[in-house]
């Protein structure tokens, strides 16, 4: 886990080498960054305070399953735009994001779905589908995430894994492509 010092390091950096006249943008990632909860409640008011006039904007990528309401407060009270990744309906997101111990994470999602709309959205709310090869009928999934309440989705092919089977190979970007350009007939 990234401790705080390193954390401020890092935004102190982000200021002092970026232009100074443009906002900055911090972004939390990698792993899951609610598990260091407090780390990203302390940097996001530190990168504000450092900030000042010139403006801070804010990204997290999470698998929405441990939102909590105080962290749906942050989200809304700072411009934050949150990524919440998702892979369909209950059965295909379930299928290739189990939960440790069993259960659904499908449902820890619309859980903090909930939580988002009852705390007030954060500026931006996005789902991120990860496709493999075995990936079918995007628009369907794109039209379930645009129900769910997501402003947008987008959609990431597996184009290296452990597990070959799970990645693209050429041969899969034809069907691919056709069900991108379907998904862009649905707006």
């Amino acid at each position: 886990m990234m401790d705080e010092v390193v954390a401020f390091q890092a935004i102190d950096r982000l200021l002092l080498e970026s232009d100074q006249a443009e906002p900055v943008l911090v972004g939390f990632m990698g792993g899951e960054p609610l598990l260091n909860r407090e780390l990203v409640h302390k940097a996001t008011r530190y990168a504000v305070d450092r900030a000042g006039a010139r403006g801070v904007r804010f990204s997290m990528t999470t698998n929405g399953t441990l939102i909590t309401e105080r962290d749906a407060q942050l989200f809304h009270e700072f411009p934050f735009t949150i990524q919440i990744s998702i892979d369909g309906n209950r059965e295909e997101n379930d299928r290739a994001r189990p939960m440790r111990g069993g259960g659904s994470s499908y449902d820890q999602i619309l859980r903090s779905l909930e939580i988002l709309n009852a705390q007030g959205r954060p500026r931006q709310l996005s789902a991120r589908v990860t496709v493999t090869p075995n990936t079918r009928d995007l628009p369907s999934i794109l039209q379930h995430l645009l129900d769910l309440g997501f402003d947008d989705v987008g959609f990431a092919p597996v184009l290296v894994s452990p597990n070959p089977d799970a990645a693209f190979s050429s041969d899969d970007f034809d069907r691919f492509l056709d069900e991108m350009k379907a998904c862009g007939r649905l707006a």
